[in-house]
């Protein structure tokens, strides 16, 4: 006997209503529909380690469940980056082929972060220079902590006595002796952590391994506090000054004087650095004027006067003295 065509039809549609979109809604309504506190536990449970999150240590985490719905999302991001600690780590061991480690944000890779715990690891050997620990922390200090988000937490753990690993170096680089000399020791690490790092304020606890007790004072001073130090403005003053000089070879060496300096909080040796950028640029400038007028004068065609001033064209001249 042949089924009824309305049965047929319910039947239809029932099939179209599980579909795995269907399905994750009516997941998402339930699990709304249990209270707060419980909704809470679960997501600790999903999103919540004791460990610190790193490369060394990547977690079987999975951020979909908070694609199921807004509310989800909004009552689950608090706990996955406010109750985690998200570890960076860098060091100054590795050739002049590689770039300074800097772990990303698992799970959230946008400019922006909500991430408001940290774990800072930093290793050092005199066996090499520190720019590679320099950059890393300047990297980490503009594009993770200073993004207007609240820290609750920094714990630095630094090995400032750390052994040299010769065998990932390669020798064979035109530029290996560059890298395999002395900067001037720890002190100089410790210049770049409180004058990069210690730009970051507000933090509302600090803890600090491996420096020593003053420069670990006046780090924590700096991290925790609210008002605008003289250091944050050395750092601003550096970095309008290599904004201007950064790609010109002649300057750098009066450059990284500044950049001392200012890791120093040496606002005098800073002035004379910058003063020393400001004639060397003077003289490269006086230089390419006299190259131009060099050609200039051995090109009649060529109507330009490198001081600025309108020259008449020597046509001209002659037109007007008839």
């Amino acid at each position: 006997m042949a089924q009824p065509v309305g049965r047929r039809s319910l039947k239809r549609k029932a099939a179209e209503m599980e579909t795995p979109a269907n399905q994750a809604t009516a997941v998402a309504l339930e699990f709304l529909s249990l209270p707060g506190e419980i909704r809470n536990r679960i997501y600790r449970l999903l999103f919540r380690l004791d460990s610190t999150i790193d490369d060394d240590c990547r977690p079987r985490l999975s951020a979909q469940f908070l694609r199921t719905c807004r509310q989800v999302r909004d009552e689950g991001l608090p706990i996955l980056y406010g109750e985690n600690t998200f570890g960076f780590e860098m060091n100054n061991t590795a050739g002049p082929f590689y770039q300074t480690y800097l772990a990303p944000m698992p799970f959230e890779r946008r400019t922006e972060t909500r991430a408001s715990r940290y774990h800072i690891v930093v290793t050092y050997t005199e066996e090499h220079k520190i720019e590679l620990i320099r950059n890393a922390v300047r990297r980490l200090v503009n594009e993770v902590l200073a993004k207007g988000i609240q820290i609750d937490f920094i714990h630095l753990e630094c090995d400032l006595d750390a052994e040299g690993d010769d065998d990932n170096f390669d020798r064979r680089h035109p530029f290996a002796d560059d890298y395999w000399v002395n900067d001037g020791g720890k002190h100089e690490v410790v210049g770049v952590l409180r004058t990069w790092l210690g730009q970051v304020r507000n933090v509302k606890e600090v803890k600090i391994e491996g420096l020593e007790k003053d420069d670990a004072a006046l780090l924590r001073r700096r991290l925790q506090s609210d008002e605008i130090m003289g250091a944050t403005l050395l750092t601003d003053m550096y970095t309008a000054l290599e904004s201007q000089v950064k790609e010109t070879a002649f300057c750098e060496g009066n450059l990284r004087k500044a950049l001392l300096a200012i890791e120093s909080d040496d606002m005098e040796g800073f002035k004379e650095a910058s003063v020393a950028v400001a004639e060397a640029l003077k003289e490269r400038l006086e230089g390419v004027k006299n190259v131009i007028r060099q050609f200039a004068e051995g090109d009649e065609s060529m109507d330009v006067d490198v001081d600025g001033d309108t020259k008449e064209a020597k046509s001209g001249e002659g037109s007007s003295s008839e």
